[in-house]
């Protein structure tokens, strides 16, 4: 986090983006008690770029976000704003993320409607594909697998609300107490259940 970087980097000037006030008052309250200076930026990331002039940062941090963002814009408005030689961190999961959830998702929702919720890239391959297009070239690359178990429903539940996994709109409209006892009840058979976390790490350079 931005933090750690600027117990390696105590020089730096560190700005962030974020849409939440809240986020914003945790972030400036953690940077403030290490003594540290942060300038966060009240904005959607997709507009990140109209608050930096071009060439002007050494290094820009996008991890797990990309599924909310607009992908080409981003990663264009990222080139654009780092200097020559500068590097742009991204991480994101896959589609192979979690696929033993979805698969099970899948049997209640039509699997074009899970789809249309994936807007982030399906492998590491198509992430170092978009960043290409964009003008960099990779520095370095990684896939990053972790095997998972939830224990009960609840965990499952508690990780998933948290994450944002099943925080979105078309699925907690359709949520109460009584339905989520029905989904606990259904599902006790599954548990303990075991996937697999799958991130792709890429660290590209402008040239």
């Amino acid at each position: 986090g931005l933090l750690q970087l600027a117990e390696v980097f105590p020089q730096a000037k560190f700005h962030g983006v974020e849409l939440s006030q809240k986020m914003i008052a945790t972030a400036e309250r953690k940077f403030a008690e290490k003594n540290q200076q942060v300038h966060v930026i009240h904005e959607d990331a997709n507009r990140f770029g109209v608050h930096i002039t071009s060439a002007q940062m050494d290094l820009i941090i996008i991890h797990f976000v990309l599924n909310y963002v607009d992908r080409p814009r981003l990663m264009t408005e990222a080139f654009r704003c780092l200097k020559p030689g500068g590097l742009f961190s991204v991480a994101s999961s896959t589609h192979q993320c979690f696929a033993g959830l979805h698969g099970i998702a899948a049997q209640f929702v039509p699997p074009e409607q899970i789809n249309a919720q994936r807007l982030i890239p399906e492998d590491i391959d198509e992430l170092e594909a978009d960043l290409k297009q964009a003008g960099f070239q990779v520095a370095e690359k990684q896939l990053f697998r972790k095997p998972v178990t939830f224990e009960d429903f609840d965990h499952f539940y508690h990780f998933a609300m948290h994450s944002g996994w099943l925080a979105d709109p078309l699925f907690l409209q359709h949520m109460s107490r009584e339905k989520i006892g029905i989904y606990r009840e259904f599902a006790k058979s599954l548990f303990p259940f075991q996937d697999v976390f799958e991130a792709a790490i890429v660290l590209a350079e402008k040239a």
